[in-house]
């Protein structure tokens, strides 16, 4: 019988490696991956490798794995050689052999302070300096083109006393006023300038009609209750003019025409209510819903009470009075009907005529009333 190398047996001993628990495709994706050796449920349905990288749970880089980290981290890149060598070799081409002290001492006393250089006396100088160096160097220099003082020094001025004493010339900048805008008078709307304003005044608008519909909404359920009784429906009616009142001054900068609409029915409602507190006052005796009345006092004090026609005057001149009010009110209404929500002027226009003629039914009813009232 054979025996085994050392080599053989401890390969045959070591033990598998530890595989992750979810393959490269699921970790790259970070979604959960089933762990199925054989291939996860991702990778059959999307027909890729699933591949099982070894797991490096609680285990660290071993001492030539530091060492290779510290020489590649140590090591200049490559990219970084090959630009420095770039940008030395200009360098080395552009160098200029080394000229006599003398030579150049004499060049710069001499030559270089004079004026009256001309060009071929520079070319000459040059080549006389550089006979001792090499042919290529001769050559080179021979092959400059004429440089002249003018080219070298340039055309610039550096007389300063002309820059101080010379005046601007620059012309003056006129400053002209700007033109006042145009006064408004105060009685003219104006238009809302910014978004925060038109903002506020939708605002203001959309309040205007809910209040409007809680209105409508209560007036019209007193008018479905056939209510016959007057001291139900007088405060009915004077609230009713209260709130109208309030809504339509807070439509005076705006002038919706929505809310306007919605007051026209305010005033159909409260007109109806009217006519029916007008109704109860001119009924007959037995079917007149009051308070029980005995002829007399029974006291002495009888001739200081009042009978029924002086309740129903009474009533008539409260009624009345309400009815001034809803006129008043229409007439606001129409004032703003006229202007629009256009922030035009109120000038007889086609379009402000008709909005002024829509309320002009209401206006008729109410003096309907009013002509009823002073005859009870």
């Amino acid at each position: 019988m054979l025996r085994s190398s050392p080599q053989n047996t401890s390969a045959a001993t070591r033990p598998q490696p530890k595989l992750r628990s979810a393959c490269n495709q699921c970790c790259a994706a970070k979604v959960k991956c089933s762990g199925d050796r054989t291939g996860c449920e991702r990778c059959v349905n999307m027909g890729t490798a699933c591949v099982y990288q070894e797991s490096r749970v609680g285990k660290v880089p071993g001492i030539r794995a530091k060492r290779r980290r510290i020489q590649s981290e140590s090591e200049p890149p490559e990219a970084l050689q090959v630009e420095s060598e770039g940008l030395q070799a200009p360098t080395q081409i552009a160098t200029i052999p080394d000229l006599d002290d003398q030579a150049c001492h004499w060049t710069v006393t001499s030559q270089l302070n004079s004026s009256e250089t001309t060009s071929d006396n520079f070319i000459e100088l040059v080549n006389s300096t550089s006979a001792s160096s090499s042919s290529s160097s001769s050559s080179s220099m021979d092959s400059l083109p004429a440089v002249s003082e003018a080219d070298l020094i340039g055309t610039l001025n550096f007389d300063m006393e002309g820059i101080w004493d010379s005046p601007s010339h620059m012309p003056p900048v006129v400053m002209s006023p700007r033109a006042a805008p145009p006064a408004r008078s105060a009685d003219e709307p104006q238009a809302p300038t910014s978004r925060q304003e038109w903002v506020v005044k939708n605002e203001t608008d959309m309040e205007c009609v809910v209040q409007c519909c809680h209105l409508i909404s209560d007036l019209e359920s007193y008018i479905a209750a056939d209510l016959e009784v007057f001291l139900i429906l007088f405060p009915i009616i004077k609230k009713g003019n209260e709130r109208l009142s309030e809504l339509i001054s807070a439509q005076q900068a705006s002038r919706n025409l929505r809310c306007l609409m919605l007051f026209c029915t305010i005033c159909y409602q409260l007109i109806a209510l009217l006519n029916a507190c007008h109704r109860i006052m001119t009924a007959p005796d037995g079917l007149r819903r009051t308070t029980l009345h005995i002829p007399g006092g029974g006291l002495g004090f009888s001739g200081f009470g009042y009978d029924r026609e002086d309740e129903l005057a009474w009533k008539a001149q409260r009624v009345l009075r309400e009815t001034h009010q809803g006129y008043e009110a229409v007439k606001k209404i129409k004032l703003l009907a006229g202007i629009g929500p256009d922030h035009t002027t109120a000038v007889a226009t086609p379009g402000s005529m008709e909005r002024r003629n829509c309320f002009e039914d209401i206006e008729h009813r109410f003096n309907e009333i009013a002509t009823l009232l002073k005859s009870l």
